[in-house]
């Protein structure tokens, strides 16, 4: 009886063994799944990775893609149940149907602090926190924020409204005679 036992051990370590994420303090490989839109994500490609490989001894491996097949690639992924991805990169519009497959990050954002006297969650503005927050859980950390900037010639608003002037007036000829597109129409075409 004892040497089953011992036989039933030792092959439950083999098992054990056969699987390096258990057998490691750290994997050998992370996957990184995002979007190629844009020039930022050359940052995490070819700036933060390499640090991070570096310090860490954990190869990254990007799979970067046009948001609509990375949308489908993160559905197909998560509705399987699949753990092949370890980060991805969302755009807040994905918050909902994502939120079930991610983990709240307090507890992460919390041991982050603890151990980089530079980080600060508190840094963080309430309305960049909420673009990664669901359902009261803050599913992801915000990395990055673009916001669309108005420019315009004073000139030609105050020609249109009048210098000082708080009144609304209906939108000038110049632009009733701006084409309107169809949405994700860029060839100019009216709608």
């Amino acid at each position: 009886m004892t040497m089953a036992r011992r036989t039933a051990l030792a092959a439950l370590g083999a098992a054990t063994l056969s699987r390096p994420a258990l057998a490691q303090n750290k994997p050998a490989r992370i996957s990184f799944v995002g979007t190629n839109a844009g020039r930022f994500h050359f940052t995490f490609v070819e700036e933060v990775a390499p640090v991070f490989e570096r310090l860490h001894g954990i190869k990254v491996d990007f799979t970067l893609l046009p948001i609509d097949a990375l949308s489908a690639k993160l559905r197909a992924e998560l509705s399987a149940g699949s753990d092949a991805i370890d980060i991805i990169e969302f755009n807040p519009g994905m918050a909902a149907w994502l939120s079930s497959h991610l983990e709240d990050h307090e507890r992460l954002i919390a041991g982050a602090a603890g151990r980089n006297p530079d980080y600060d969650w508190a840094d963080y503005m309430p309305s960049v926190k909420e673009l990664a927050q669901f359902d009261d859980r803050q599913i992801g950390i915000p990395y990055r924020v673009a916001v669309p900037i108005l420019i315009y010639q004073k000139s030609v608003l105050e020609a249109e409204v009048g210098a000082g002037s708080r009144r609304h007036h209906a939108p000038s000829t110049e632009f009733r005679r701006v084409p309107r597109r169809r949405p994700g129409d860029h060839t100019g075409r009216r709608a």
